[in-house]
């Protein structure tokens, strides 16, 4: 089967080595740090080679209104340490009707004749490139980018700063935490995707993470970070800080998250009698608290390593399309472990697999029961 799938892949390549003209660039989905890095690089590379360059503004949306432009050196001054994306990115739902996807390629075909479109995203954005390459025959590339960093293979752009940034302002309520005795629930963006939320957790070691892919995550509220503060809880300069990917759903409010979940804790923590006052013992009153980072992180300033990661895909990209495409069109370019950067189909694109491991390890486990 994928003899049969990959041979159908090559079959729509129709790009020629050494016949590419232009390039067509977009950010699609949530924007994250290091697309300004990635489109910089496909600017000077692609114009070092002799190919014009086109950038696309607010992704799928963009090509649906003809939002595509040339790209001149003026555009790209700055672009490399730009937070986000600097061309724009949206969530656009109706670029999966077929109707949408033909008035988008419409715009489109002019600029990919003898010519490729890049697409830089996370898992939904290379659904749609999938859908152009094989519906439309687009030669297409991915480039991986998203702070969830929920594809498999490879490490996303944006990813690495968003845990920097995340790192930074836990610290913060840690320190707070050890010194006011205080309670802090962090609540980190990646709906049904924990990846990112356990890389904060693990580097900041945090006293506990609540996630979606949790298989219990009641039992886990009542049993770890619950009984972890049974435990810890008065102890001099502790910080208790528990990090929660958003949307974990739980019994104590419909949005899950840190949503009721402060509420709950809080009210647990005060029945317990070591904490009510006695004669000539005035316990410490724990404030029990809810920050919740959002979209903080999608805007953080891309760290060095995430801008060489970004360089070094959007290099490879060029130079890949000119001398062969075949290997490339209808491909994500992955970015593996120390530096190695290889092709994976977009028909095989899959979500990673959380690490229970590490999530393990962070609690002083070898293994997951």
């Amino acid at each position: 089967t994928w003899v049969t799938v990959e041979a159908t892949r090559k079959d729509r390549v129709t790009l020629k080595p050494r016949s590419l003209k232009r390039i067509v660039a977009l950010v699609s989905g949530g924007d994250f740090a290091g697309a300004g890095a990635a489109l910089k690089e496909l600017h000077v590379t692609g114009q070092r080679m002799g190919l014009e360059v086109y950038f696309v503004r607010h992704g799928y949306l963009g090509l649906a209104n003809n939002w595509i432009e040339r790209v001149t050196d003026e555009h790209t001054r700055g672009m490399g340490s730009h937070p986000s994306s600097p061309i724009g990115s949206s969530r656009f739902e109706e670029f999966k009707q077929a109707t949408v996807q033909q008035v988008a390629m419409r715009h489109l075909e002019p600029y990919v004749r003898d010519g490729a479109l890049i697409v830089l995203g996370g898992d939904g954005s290379m659904r749609g490139a999938r859908a152009i390459y094989e519906e439309f025959g687009v030669q297409v590339v991915g480039i991986p980018g998203s702070i969830d960093n929920n594809l498999e293979g490879t490490i996303a752009l944006g990813f690495q700063s968003a845990v920097t940034l995340a790192d930074q302002s836990i610290d913060s309520l840690k320190a707070t935490s050890a010194a006011m005795g205080s309670v802090f629930f962090v609540e980190i963006m990646g709906a049904g995707s924990g990846h990112l939320a356990l890389a904060c957790a693990y580097q900041a070691r945090a006293e506990g993470l609540l996630v979606n892919e949790h298989p219990d995550p009641n039992t886990y509220i009542d049993e770890v970070i619950l009984g972890t503060l049974k435990r810890t809880l008065g102890v001099p300069n502790k910080s208790h800080l528990f990090v929660v990917a958003e949307r974990t759903p739980h019994r104590h409010h419909k949005d899950g998250g840190v949503h009721g979940l402060v509420d709950y804790v809080a009210g647990v923590i005060s029945r317990w009698p070591e904490r009510q006052p006695r004669p000539d013992h005035y316990p410490l009153t724990p404030a029990t608290k809810a920050t919740i980072l959002g979209h903080t992180l999608r805007g953080a300033r891309p760290i060095p390593e995430d801008k060489a990661i970004a360089q070094h895909l959007a290099h490879e990209v060029v130079h890949r399309l000119i001398e062969s495409p075949e290997d490339i069109v209808g491909c994500l370019l992955a970015y593996r472990e120390r530096g190695s950067i290889s092709p994976i189909p977009l028909h095989a694109v899959m979500p990673k697999q959380f690490d229970w491991d590490v999530f393990s390890r962070m609690h002083g486990n070898t293994r997951v029961s």
